[in-house]
């Protein structure tokens, strides 16, 4: 029997974090995740949800020990779930190494040291974005180079455009300059566009822009 994508990921997975199982649904793992970064050496019990979509959604991951307060100061979301960062600068980490070890050691791990670094320091060691649509949209301004709202709403909504077409720079009435700050005119400018829809959906990107627009 062919093995899956899956099995072959967590088999790699596995040989590094060995106490970690999956369960016979073939989507669930869960048990000790344990590391030692910057010389904080820790062990959170995980559990780490694979969607049917796996990899062009991202797993779901939760800390089952309930060691990690459910605030938002915490980054923890209303059900459970962590909040690792925004979703487009965790698509973007993701896409460097598209595999479950790279999830984990990428995302997850840095999630858990943060929060040791935290709790043993006060601070954040990478710094800290606010939680839920407010940290999105401060993702984008960095990211973008951007100063306002308005600026990166305006920058996404004609990225959404070229998903339809990739291929052909679309011709809009204006002769501002690109809102990511390359200072060539919108219809000129492609570095910013091309780097964002290499890794993000056009689906990921509408729920960006519905959730910064109730901002």
């Amino acid at each position: 029997m062919e093995i899956s994508l899956i099995e072959k990921e967590f088999a790699e997975l596995n040989l590094v974090f060995t106490d970690l199982k999956i369960l016979e649904d073939g989507k669930t793992i869960h048990g000790p995740l344990a590391f030692q970064i910057e010389g904080f050496t820790d062990s959170f019990e995980i559990e780490i949800k694979i969607p049917n979509d796996y990899p062009f959604h991202l797993p779901s991951v939760y800390e089952t020990s309930n060691r990690i307060p459910r605030f938002d100061k915490y980054h923890v979301n209303t059900d459970g779930t962590l909040c690792l960062g925004s979703r487009r600068k965790i698509s973007e980490i993701f896409s460097k190494e598209r595999s479950l070890m790279g999830f984990v050691k990428n995302a997850v791990l840095p999630f858990f040291f943060s929060f040791c670094y935290l709790v043993e320091n006060g601070v954040r060691p990478y710094g800290e974005l606010s939680h839920g649509s407010a940290g999105l949209l401060e993702d984008y301004k960095e990211f973008l180079g951007l100063r306002n709202k308005k600026e990166v709403l305006d920058f996404l909504n004609y990225t959404l455009l070229l998903y339809q077409k990739p291929k052909k720079r679309l011709k809009i009435k204006t002769r501002e300059r690109c809102r990511c700050g390359s200072k060539l005119r919108f219809s000129k400018c492609h570095k910013k566009y091309d780097l964002l829809t290499a890794y993000y959906s056009e689906q990921e990107l509408k729920k960006d822009i519905d959730s910064m627009e109730k901002l």
